[in-house]
């Protein structure tokens, strides 16, 4: 597991489980078009609001709204405004190995060690 910061935004990888979140603070990034291959991610717009382009749509997401892309699928992201977003990434693999269950106890447990202000130093497993 591994997790640094970059200006503002958070990154916590669990590689060897096949999950990664991700937290931007306070950002106004953008980014062009690109995919992610074998992850799902799940995006909750926690503030402001951004732009996500998949496909031949384009849907505004603003704060307490959530928004899922596949794998492979290619999308933008532009920001509307200044935002706080957390993406939660699952590789497929994750979810071919492990229950809901199971999957859902490991990734709460990912997620406290995100909100936890120790979990800034790097972690190696």
């Amino acid at each position: 597991m591994k997790m640094t910061k970059t200006k503002r935004i958070l990154y916590y990888h669990a590689r060897l489980m096949g999950i990664s979140l991700i937290h931007s603070k306070q950002s106004n990034n953008s980014y062009p078009i690109h995919n992610h291959t074998s992850v799902y991610i799940i995006g909750l717009i926690v503030s402001g609001s951004i732009i996500l382009k998949k496909r031949n749509s384009h849907h505004s997401y603003q704060g307490g709204q959530s928004f899922l892309i596949w794998p492979y699928e290619p999308h933008s992201l532009v920001a509307a405004d200044q935002y706080d977003m957390v993406s939660l990434c699952i590789s497929k693999s994750f979810i071919q190995c492990h229950s809901l269950k199971e999957a859902s106890e490991i990734i709460i447990k990912h997620m406290k060690m995100l909100s936890n202000k120790e979990a800034s130093i790097v972690i190696d497993s």
